[in-house]
């Protein structure tokens, strides 16, 4: 039986590290098909992906991935928690053996030990108390739950999960233990810049996606390939030239999300995810005085509701997502790019088993729960393609197909 090793992802786009990760992974296991579960076009941290899923996927590909599949939405734009459970629920469907995950270490102990602690009883039971206290109510749940680790396992177990990586890390083995199937984490030591950390001066350093997002944003693309791999470089040239890349998501989602929260009652949007205890009216009140997206999310923002959470929010209140949508298990994946090896690999699988769409217009095959996800995940595509230097119209993503390399 051919071995498998998994990572979730979302390449935005991806760089130096990320090739790293995947030739790493070559070495160590070089008979096991390396599999991409990479998030749609909107991210973790609440915004568009500065690519689309398919210009990423082909990018994945062409820098060491054999596998590449969809972790739709909502669920690519999930908190840490919902975020790795929906990727790792999707590598356990296909029975993949090993999960890779960068971290600030090779050692995968204390990230064993601390992710224990975050479903033990005690920190359970410290946390409800801490939610419940009137002296700790202008915490969010990130500094809520770094406190009450620093009071239970101290200052180096909460040094720790401070960092974004191991963080992740962390919620991606609680993941493991939740789908109860034996996956073996792997943990690659992270090269490079830190995590959100600002491009380096040296053209070779290892930059972050957040740094050549910036440099992209800023019209600085060729300081931005400087710093990427030159198949992603291939890639983004591509893109650029078909106006298919969201360099400036803020302008133009900006006009989406500010009519919605000026013109739709607080109170029905209470009831979707992220925006219940206030937060709806606080963000309907700030629509108002605002004229945009960064100032509406500068203003929301507190120690309470981070502008990654906030953004979130906002994006399922304009998406109609409720928490039990968020929450609910992850009923499908799509094909995004696939080599020699990754085709072979979905060859051996139980045609019954958890559907993999190989194109967008096979969901009218599936359940009706499989349908009903990806019309909302597609809707979120269509928006995101509005969003593009050159839109997409809504029927091409029905025709778009995943790139398949044949050598």
């Amino acid at each position: 039986m051919t071995r498998s090793v998994g990572i979730i992802c979302e390449y935005n786009p991806p760089h130096k590290g990320h090739t790293y990760q995947l030739q790493t992974l070559a070495q160590r296991y070089p008979d096991a098909v390396r599999i991409c579960i990479m998030g749609g076009h909107f991210t973790q941290r609440g915004t568009p992906s500065a690519a689309t899923k398919y210009a990423r996927a082909k990018a994945a590909l062409l820098c060491g991935a054999d596998l590449v599949l969809e972790l739709p939405f909502p669920w690519s734009m999930a908190p840490a928690e919902l975020f790795a459970r929906g990727g790792v629920s999707i590598l356990d469907a296909l029975d993949v053996d090993m999960l890779c995950f960068g971290a600030e270490s090779d050692s995968i102990k204390p990230l064993l030990q601390a992710s224990s602690h975050l479903d033990g009883e005690t920190f359970l039971r410290e946390m409800d108390a801490a939610a419940k206290d009137p002296s700790f109510s202008d915490m969010g749940y990130p500094l809520l739950r770094d406190r009450v680790i620093r009071m239970l396992y101290g200052e180096e177990e909460a040094d720790l999960l401070r960092l974004p990586n191991n963080m992740l890390g962390a919620e991606y083995l609680r993941a493991i233990r939740y789908c109860g199937r034996r996956i073996s984490p792997i943990a690659i030591k992270r090269c490079g810049a830190m995590h959100d950390a600002p491009a380096a001066d040296g053209e070779n350093e290892i930059a972050s996606a957040s740094a050549i997002r910036k440099l992209l944003c800023d019209g600085d693309s060729e300081g931005a390939y400087a710093r990427l791999p030159s198949e992603t470089v291939c890639v983004l040239r591509e893109e650029a030239a078909e106006g298919r890349l969201c360099l400036h998501p803020d302008a133009a989602a900006g006009t989406l999300l500010l009519h919605c929260f000026r013109r739709t009652d607080p109170e029905r949007l209470s009831q979707y995810a992220g925006l219940s205890g206030g937060i709806a009216q606080r963000l309907c009140r700030i629509a108002c005085s605002v004229s945009t997206l960064e100032a509406f999310f500068a203003e929301a923002q507190t120690k309470k509701y981070t502008n990654a959470s906030l953004r979130r929010a906002a994006w399922y209140g304009f998406f109609l997502c409720s928490t039990e949508e968020l929450r609910a298990p992850v009923p499908y994946t799509l094909l995004l790019a696939a080599n020699e090896r990754g085709t072979a690999f979905l060859s051996k699988r139980r045609k019954d088993s958890f559907p993999i769409l190989t194109r967008p217009a096979a969901y009218r095959t599936y359940s009706d729960d499989v349908q009903r996800a990806f019309l909302r995940a597609q809707y979120a595509d269509e928006v995101y393609g509005m969003l593009l230097d050159r839109p997409i119209a809504a029927a091409e993503w029905m025709r778009m197909g995943p790139y398949i390399a044949r050598h």
